[in-house]
This record gives C-alpha cells, sequence and structure tokens, in this order.
C-alpha cells in the first residue's frame, strides 16, 4: 500500500511539472505546487544589515499568535502531498524559535515530503540538534555570509555571532549520522564578493555537501522599513565580481559540493546592474509562499497575499482569481533573482537545463529519488 502511496504521490508530481512547463500555451495550473517555502515565524533573535524581519516585533502585535499551528500546517499539507507536492523549506525569522520544530518536520516526513530547514544557527545546541535529526530531517541550511568573524558579525548585526554559529553548525554535526545533509547559504553584496571564492573550501572545512549564494535583494519582505545602500555593489565592481563568482564555481566544483546552477549564479551581476532581460518565472505555479502571519503568497517580492489561511483554505486561494491574474502578469519577469523563484523556472528552460545538467540532476536526485 505504502508503495501504491508513492506512485499516486509521484504520478501526480510529475503531472504538475508537466503543467507548469506548459502553462504558457495550454493554462493549466498545476493540482499543487512542487515546493512550498514556510515562513515560519518572523520572530529573530538577529538584527540582520540585509533583512528588517528581526524589527518585526517592534511594528505588528502579538506575531506569535497569527503564526500557523503545527496541526493547522500538517493538515494543509497532508492534502498537498497526495496531489503532488514534492518539497517543504521551513524558514524565518529564525524557525529554531519554534519549539513545535521537530514535531514539524517529522509530521511532513511521515506524509512523505522533502524537508529543508533555513537557520542562522545560533540556536543549534546538542538537545535541538539532536530532535532535527530524529525528526527525520532531509537538508539544513545555514546561513553564513563570510568565512571571518568581523565581516559576518557586521552584517549579522550581533558581535560574536559567527564564533556561535561555527560552535552550533559542528554541534549538529557531532549528532548527525550523515542523514541530514548540512549546507551554507551566502549573502552576496558589495561587503561580501571579494571573499565568495573562499567559501567552498570554508564550508567543506564544516562538513557541508552545499554551498548556495543569494544576491542581495531591497524588497519584501526582507526590507520593509530599512534599506542599506552600502551593500549594492557598484557598477565598476561587477568585473571583479564576475571573477569571485567564476572562481567559486570552479572551488566548488573541485570540492565536490553541490551549488547553484551556472545558468543562475552568472545572471547574479546582470541583477546587480540593473540590465536584467525578462525571464520565465514559476511563481504561483511551481512554488509559494507562506509567511509567518499565515497569508498565501504566489511570489514574495513581485507581489501581494493573495489571502489567508487563518480565514480561507489553500485550495481557495490556490484557484483563486488573484492568484490566476498573477500567474498571467508574471509569465515574463524581470522583478527579482532570488534562488527559491528563479532556479526552478531555469531548470525548465531547456538552454539553461543543458547548461546546469549537474544541478538538474543533483535536484531530481534530492527531491525525487532521494526522498
Amino acid at each position: 500500500m505504502a508503495f501504491l502511496d508513492r506512485l499516486h504521490k509521484g504520478g501526480n508530481a510529475v503531472l504538475n511539472v508537466a503543467r507548469v512547463a506548459t502553462f504558457p500555451w495550454l493554462g493549466m495550473a498545476p493540482s499543487a505546487p512542487l515546493m512550498v517555502y514556510v515562513e515560519l515565524t518572523r520572530r529573530c533573535n538577529l538584527q540582520c544589515r540585509h533583512c528588517d524581519i528581526w524589527k518585526t516585533g517592534e511594528k505588528v502585535e502579538d506575531i506569535r499568535n497569527r503564526e500557523l499551528s503545527s496541526k493547522a500546517l500538517l493538515e494543509l499539507f497532508s492534502g498537498l502531498a497526495q496531489r503532488g507536492l514534492v518539497a517543504v523549506d521551513l524558514f524565518g525569522g529564525e524557525p529554531l524559535m519554534r519549539p513545535d520544530l521537530p514535531e514539524i518536520i517529522s509530521g511532513l516526513k511521515k506524509i512523505g515530503l522533502h524537508v529543508t530547514v533555513t537557520s542562522n544557527g545560533l540556536l543549534l545546541n546538542a538537545k535541538r540538534s539532536q530532535a532535527l535529526v530524529e525528526a527525520g530531517l532531509d537538508q539544513l541550511f545555514i546561513s553564513i555570509d563570510a568565512p571571518e568573524a568581523k565581516l559576518h558579525d557586521d552584517l549579522r548585526g550581533v558581535p560574536g555571532t559567527f564564533e556561535r554559529v561555527l560552535a552550533g553548525v559542528r554541534e549538529f554535526q557531532r549528532h548527525n549520522p550523515g542523514t541530514v545533509k548540512v549546507g551554507i547559504n551566502s549573502l552576496v553584496c558589495r561587503p561580501t564578493y571579494p571573499h565568495i571564492s573562499r567559501m567552498p573550501a570554508f564550508a567543506e572545512s564544516l562538513g557541508a555537501s552545499q554551498v548556495r549564494l543569494l544576491p542581495y535583494h531591497q524588497c519584501y519582505p526582507f526590507n520593509s522599513w530599512q534599506q542599506d545602500d552600502d551593500l549594492l555593489p557598484r557598477r565598476e565592481d561587477l568585473d571583479e565580481m564576475k571573477g569571485c563568482l567564476d572562481s567559486f564555481q570552479v572551488e566548488a566544483r573541485l570540492r565536490h559540493l553541490s551549488t547553484n546552477g551556472q545558468s543562475y549564479i552568472e545572471g547574479i551581476p546582470a541583477w546587480f546592474s540593473g540590465e536584467l532581460k525578462g525571464h520565465r518565472c514559476v511563481a504561483g505555479l511551481a512554488v509559494c509562499d507562506i509567511n509567518g502571519f499565515g497569508e498565501l503568497f504566489p511570489c514574495y517580492t513581485s507581489g501581494g497575499a493573495v489571502g489567508s489561511l487563518h480565514e480561507s483554505s489553500f485550495d481557495a486561494l490556490w484557484s483563486s482569481s488573484a492568484m490566476e491574474a498573477f500567474r498571467r502578469s508574471h509569465e515574463q519577469c524581470s522583478g527579482c533573482w532570488q534562488s527559491c523563484y528563479i532556479e526552478p523556472g531555469l531548470r525548465l528552460d531547456p538552454r539553461s537545463a543543458l547548461t546546469d545538467f549537474r544541478t538538474v540532476l543533483h535536484d531530481l536526485r534530492e527531491y525525487f529519488v532521494g526522498r
């Protein structure tokens, strides 16, 4: 019975991929996204220069009680898993500030989903590390912006963060029998880009198997109240940045580390220069977001919420006129270069897929076979 259930879910996932790929011509939306990014909480224990989510508590009352409960999340995803949802990425704020995080992970694994947690790593002590491993977590991404303390701490706004995060990662690895893949997420901005070619070796030293780059964005939800223009690369920086990105890819390959696709990395300087051309986006089709207040977004950066999951069902919002209008208006978009939206679209572009065939194979194994 378990085999038939997996076959049923897998068939629906393949059908959803086909509908995403053919949506511009046939106009048939998938019955469920392939991946949902869940902002479990807006609460955060850092004060990052590149993200002002930590200020939410000053601006919004009662944020804890507006979060979706573990029960509501598991009921939601149980239905979506049957219709072809493949993976869930749990982030924040800081997701480890949710005491029910292991319960959520365990529940998601029981319904057959691939589960990733993205964390700043500060709360990774022995108890939490063991709980995450025992819950069945698939991937843990830790945000480390540079391979040196001063720069990382400056960006994260709290002195001593770098050493605490490294201690947390090492503690997690002591409890990890190799069942959880550990990755490093690194911000690409003006202060960090000269150091990114050192990140693969640094990630390897922590036992990570993945290292990914995320370019700085001045957009919701990361910068609702503050923006730091000093983090934006200048045009005169871009040639040097391209060389650093090339070196990063070479270093990652030498160490057999998984990273972003080549097409995505090559687009980062174009994003910062403002010369990025419109490209096909699969936000609202292959991926979507649930924010820390339980609101459903087809895309964080280019559109508002289509409704609240406290008030409407996911199915009603997924098939709503607001969601359909977003899909049609953003078939071609240059509003961001966020990996979570851009890279799934690149996987469905034949030219990019050929360029990034190693990354495509990695993703197929990770999300479809590895489960």
